[in-house]
């Protein structure tokens, strides 16, 4: 297989996307490396070597880089990954307003969950906040409970098509927002 090198800015495209169109990617992960909580066979980014849910803060960018990245790249229609300990927050304001905005989201389920609690709330308000003009939510594939790739934690399952369904239905009674769920 041939493999992809790492983006090695913040900001990279515009892609070609079934879905969207074109759009504008956010890379708020390590250059250097690639950083992943899976290992998939066949991932266009090659294997992983450093698998983990907690990386050190300082691998990824500054939050004063992403937003000039995102302010230079001019009306990103692109995804955003968040990772909850970077500053965030700020990033969030500097994406407010920004047209036609969709956020795309994994959920997943078990021992380590974002489907309910904390991190579940602080995504809806997050949302609510930032009023994109879609949200795309996904999971896994549905032949069992159990995620296709492997990850660090054996606790991380994927979430049910009737389960991201409810979600999305919540999210936009509760967000405001539009949501379309996804699942393979």
């Amino acid at each position: 297989m041939r493999v992809l090198p790492l983006e090695t800015g913040i900001t990279y495209g515009p892609l070609f996307s079934r879905r969207l169109g074109l759009s504008l990617g956010v890379n708020l992960l390590p250059t250097g490396y690639k950083l992943c909580s899976f290992d998939c066979v066949y991932c266009h980014y090659g294997r992983t070597e450093v698998k983990t849910l907690a990386p050190p803060p300082r691998d990824f960018p500054w939050t004063r880089d992403v937003l000039r990245a995102i302010e230079a790249a001019r009306n990103p229609k692109g995804f955003l990954k968040p990772l909850g300990f970077m500053e965030l927050a700020r990033i969030v304001e500097g994406l407010k307003g920004v047209p036609n905005l969709i956020i795309q989201s994994v959920l997943i389920d078990g021992q380590v969950s974002n489907i309910r609690g904390k991190a579940f709330e602080a995504w809806v308000e997050t949302l609510a906040d930032v009023r994109p003009a879609r949200v795309q939510i996904y999971s896994g594939r549905t032949i069992s409970v159990r995620t296709d790739y492997p990850v660090p934690e054996a606790g991380v399952e994927r979430v049910l098509p009737y389960v991201l369904r409810r979600i999305a239905g919540e999210v936009e009674r509760r967000a405001g927002v539009q949501v379309d769920a996804y699942w393979m």
